[in-house]
C-alpha cells in the first residue's frame, strides 16, 4: 500500500473513533485567536478576543500521541465535534487568492487537504517538543504556511512561502484529553479524563445526589428545585410562600473522587439579587474534614453577591483552609468579561504543589501556598442558597450547567 494510502486509512480511521489526543487553541501575532466561525461547519477566521468554544480545537495526531513535535502532522476539529479544518485546493501559493488556500472548517473529512503540519520556531534549546506557550507555524497540504493575514482580524489562509510575522501562532493547550498535557502545575504529570456528563438525560441517580429536606440558612433545600431539561442541569431558586434552593453533587458515596485532578464545566446563572451559588470540591465523607489541617471545600465558581445586584459580574473563587473554628479562605476574582450570566467554560486545576481557576482557558487565580492546597480526596457539587439576613424580591432564578468534566492526575 502506498505512503499516501496509509495516511488516507489511518486518519480515517480515528475519524471513526473520534477520540482527539488533546485541544489547543491557537493565538495569532497580534493576540487574536482562531476561530472556526459558529464552531463549525463555517469559515475560519482570525478574530477570537480570548479562547471561547469557537476557538477551541481538537486535535487528531496522525503519530496517535498526545504530544506534539516539530513535523507532526495532524487535523484539527471544531467545537461541535463533527467538522475539521480544511485548506482549500489543500492550499495556495498566493495570499490573496480568494478560493484556494482559505481554511474552512466546513466537512467532516480527515483527508489530505485536512492535514495540516506543525513546526515549531522558538526554543530550539529545548527540543523539537511542542510546549504551552511555544511560537509554531502551520503548514498546508500542499507546503504553503497558514497565514493570520494582516496579524489578524480576517480569514485563515494558506499560501505563504515561508514562515514571517503573520505565520507566527502562539500555541495554548486546552485540554489534553487521551491521557497528557500540561498540567498547569509545577509538579510533572498529566491530566486523563474520567467522567464526563452532558446532561442530555434524565438525572442518573446512581451517579447524582439532588439533595432535598432541610433549611441551610435563609432557604429550604428541595430536590423539586433540581431537574435536566433542554440540555443542562438546573437549580432553581423559588419565593413563593418561603425560599427553596436546589442543589446536586456526584454522589457523595461514589463519585469519580480525585485526589488531585480537574474539574471543568459550562456554567451560567441568572441576575437575582441576595441569591448565592457556588460550583464546588468538596472532600470525601470521613476524611477528617474538618481538621485543622485540611481545606473544607474549593469554590471554583461562586458569587456570593456582596453588593446585592446580582449582576454576577465578577465572579470569585475561594479556596477555603483551616475550616472548623479557625476557617479562612482566599480569595480570587474573575475577569470582567467573564459575566456569570453568560456562558463560560469554567475550571479548577489541582496538582500537589498549585491550585489554578481558570475561565475559557483563561488563569485568572493559583494558590501556591502548600498549607491551603488540599490533599484529600473530594468530590463536585453545585448548590444556590440564600443567606441569613438575606430577602430576595426575584421570582425565580436558575443555576444552569451544560456539561461537566472530572480529570484524575497522574504523576
Amino acid at each position: 500500500m502506498s505512503a499516501l494510502c496509509l495516511l488516507l486509512a489511518s486518519s480515517q480511521a480515528r475519524a471513526a473513533s473520534g477520540l482527539p489526543n488533546g485541544r489547543i487553541v491557537l493565538k495569532s501575532m497580534n493576540g487574536v485567536y482562531v476561530s472556526a466561525m459558529n464552531g463549525g461547519g463555517s469559515d475560519v477566521q482570525i478574530q477570537g478576543a480570548r479562547p471561547g468554544a469557537w476557538e477551541y480545537l481538537d486535535v487528531f495526531n496522525q503519530s496517535e500521541s498526545w504530544e506534539l513535535w516539530h513535523g507532526s502532522q495532524v487535523n484539527f476539529r471544531a467545537n461541535d465535534g463533527t467538522h475539521f479544518l480544511q485548506t482549500a485546493c489543500g492550499g495556495s501559493w498566493d495570499l490573496w487568492d480568494t478560493s484556494c488556500g482559505v481554511v474552512n472548517a466546513s466537512t467532516t473529512n480527515q483527508l489530505g487537504w485536512e492535514t495540516f503540519t506543525v513546526e515549531k520556531l522558538n526554543n530550539w534549546h529545548q527540543g523539537g517538543k511542542i510546549h504551552t506557550g511555544d511560537q509554531v507555524a502551520l503548514k498546508a497540504f500542499n507546503g504553503s504556511y497558514c497565514s493570520a493575514l494582516n496579524g489578524g482580524g480576517g480569514t485563515l489562509t494558506c499560501a505563504a512561502g515561508s514562515a514571517q510575522g503573520w505565520e507566527t501562532f502562539t500555541v495554548e493547550f486546552i485540554d489534553p484529553n487521551g491521557g497528557g498535557g500540561d498540567p498547569g502545575g509545577d509538579v510533572p504529570g498529566t491530566f486523563t479524563r474520567i467522567y464526563r456528563e452532558d446532561f442530555n438525560a434524565a438525572l442518573d441517580l446512581s451517579a447524582w445526589n439532588p439533595d432535598s429536606g432541610f433549611q441551610y440558612q435563609n432557604s429550604w433545600v428541595t430536590n423539586e428545585n433540581t431537574w435536566v431539561g433542554n440540555g443542562s442541569l438546573n437549580l432553581a431558586f423559588r419565593n413563593s410562600g418561603g425560599y427553596t434552593t436546589g442543589w446536586a453533587s456526584l454522589n457523595r458515596w461514589n463519585a469519580p473522587f480525585i485526589q488531585y485532578g480537574k474539574v471543568v464545566a459550562r456554567l451560567r446563572v441568572d441576575n437575582a439579587p441576595d441569591v448565592t451559588l457556588a460550583a464546588l470540591l468538596w472532600p470525601r465523607p470521613g476524611q477528617g474534614t474538618y481538621s485543622q489541617s485540611h481545606p473544607c471545600e474549593l469554590d471554583w465558581f461562586e458569587d456570593f453577591d456582596a453588593n446585592h445586584d446580582g449582576d454576577r459580574n465578577p465572579m470569585g473563587a475561594f479556596t477555603h483552609y483551616g475550616c472548623g473554628p479557625s476557617d479562612a479562605w482566599e480569595t480570587h476574582t474573575a475577569p470582567s468579561w467573564a459575566a456569570g450570566t453568560d456562558w463560560h467554560e469554567w475550571s479548577v486545576e489541582w496538582t500537589p504543589n498549585k491550585l489554578v481557576y481558570k475561565v475559557d482557558g483563561v488563569v485568572w487565580g493559583t494558590v501556591t501556598d502548600p498549607a491551603r492546597i488540599p490533599d484529600e480526596q473530594m468530590y463536585v457539587g453545585f448548590m444556590l442558597s440564600v443567606y441569613n439576613n438575606r430577602w430576595p424580591t426575584v421570582s425565580q432564578a436558575l443555576f444552569q450547567i451544560d456539561w461537566l468534566e472530572v480529570h484524575s492526575w497522574n504523576p
